[in-house]
């Protein structure tokens, strides 16, 4: 994807130009999924484009051919387990690199395990590489090139381990990586659990690659307030328990940059995030345009978040998703970004906007909306004004007059506060107490 297309897009969303260059140029690449995700942003672009209706079509003939519905995986994740730990291995196009990657898991110190190889629509010659190892520790799937999403999400329809680990076909686990991690999270009965991984830069040099520096990033702890303010773990370092996929959901297919983070950032609100400070894994990063994602697409609907740490840029990157959610009609989904965005601080009138909007979908995704907010402030406790705002607004419109006179006299003052805000946004709500 040439960079001026990409620069394009990211500062002004509304090139639909853009957007249908980028459309055809994934068109000629065979890649469907990434061709839907900028056919989508186009219709969210100009909704009043003439093609709308066209590009729908077209966006639900692909979503259909590139995408496993969520129930078929809901009901994969509850077989029972097989094996202890499934490894979900995505290949594109990467030959060179596929042998190694694939060794460094046979030579695991645990041996409990399973290797799902997912190639995503790339050259068939992966499958030879796989038999010539002659293991029946591996399983083989050729698929339409759906994105790197699509490939994971495939490899868990046919994950039997009680555990998940990932790695992709260009890096590689050290022999004590399962053991280390499986280990932990059997002994503290955990969820998810995080290692350490070296991160190799590496530069071409005449038919070789050499190593220019070896870092370890992703060393600090993290909670609820740093984990937004960038991916926290790569995702080979990661191992974490199959079935809890059914609460957190898997990976989204429209997100093509940092799909782990996302993922990541959804385990994090419902379990805690383990951290085991031991070095098992190395991955690349290749001064070239080999990826699994293709140099990097751009991401339609999260792509401020991705490119800014700025609160404001990544509140405008939830609006952007909470748009393309209603644009697409999952309404529980752009409820959950909406409230994300009015956390980080998008205009009160905009808020405003979108809760209509959201309330003509789904009513009760709107009221969800508000109540999830109102929730997640009173467990956090008094204290900030955005959250006092939805308080007063959750509380108005709380049923049972016991209930909403208990909150009234816990938490009068930042009701208050919050009513004062609701009505300055529009909402018009008033309380009432003794």
């Amino acid at each position: 994807m040439s960079l001026e297309l990409r620069e394009r897009v990211l500062e002004d969303a509304s090139d639909t130009e853009a957007w249908d260059a980028l459309i055809d140029e994934f068109d000629a690449r065979d890649q469907p999924g990434r061709a839907l995700a900028c056919a989508q942003s186009l219709c969210l672009a100009n909704p009043a484009d003439a093609r709308r209706a066209e590009i729908g079509e077209r966006s639900a003939r692909t979503r259909q051919r590139v995408f496993e519905t969520e129930s078929e995986i809901r009901t994969a994740l509850a077989e029972p387990d097989q094996k202890s730990v499934s490894v979900i291995m995505p290949t594109y196009n990467r030959l060179t690199w596929l042998e190694r990657a694939l060794r460094s898991v046979l030579d695991q110190t645990f041996t409990d395990f399973e290797i799902i190889v997912v190639n995503d629509g790339g050259d068939p010659e992966a499958e030879a590489i796989v038999r010539s190892l002659q293991s029946d520790q591996i399983r083989y799937v050729y698929a339409e090139n759906g994105g790197l999403s699509v490939a994971r999400n495939r490899g868990f329809l046919r994950a039997r381990g009680k555990y998940i680990a990932y790695l992709d076909d260009d890096d590689q686990f050290y022999p004590h990586h399962l053991e280390t991690l499986v280990g932990h999270l059997e002994r503290t009965g955990s969820v998810f659990a995080r290692s350490r991984a070296v991160r190799l830069t590496k530069a071409p040099d005449g038919g070789r690659w050499r190593v220019e520096r070896a870092q370890l990033p992703f060393r600090n702890e993290v909670d609820r307030r740093t984990r937004s303010l960038g991916n926290f773990t790569p995702v080979l370092a990661v191992v974490h328990r199959r079935d809890a996929l059914i609460q957190t959901g898997v990976f989204d297919p429209e997100i093509f940059s940092v799909q782990d983070w996302d993922l990541w950032l959804r385990f994090s609100d419902r379990f805690d995030l383990e951290h085991v400070p031991v070095i098992t894994a190395e991955y690349d990063l290749r001064l070239d345009p080999s990826s699994m994602q293709g140099g990097r697409p751009v991401d339609h609907d999260f792509h401020a978040l991705l490119i800014r740490n700025d609160r404001a840029w990544r509140a405008r990157g939830w609006k952007r998703r909470a748009e393309h959610r209603l644009a697409m009609g999952d309404a529980s989904s752009a409820g959950e970004a909406l409230s994300t965005a009015w956390d980080l601080g998008i205009e009160a009138t905009q808020y405003r906007e979108l809760l209509q909007r959201l309330a003509r979908v789904s009513r009760r995704a709107a009221w969800q909306c508000a109540a999830r907010a109102g929730r997640d402030y009173l467990n956090a406790g008094p204290g900030g004004f955005s959250g006092a705002a939805r308080l007063g607004s959750f509380v108005e419109r709380t049923r049972g007059r016991a209930k909403r006179e208990w909150l009234l006299r816990r938490y009068a003052a930042p009701v208050r506060k919050g009513v004062s805000r609701a009505r300055e946004s529009g909402f018009g709500v008033s309380v009432h107490s003794s």
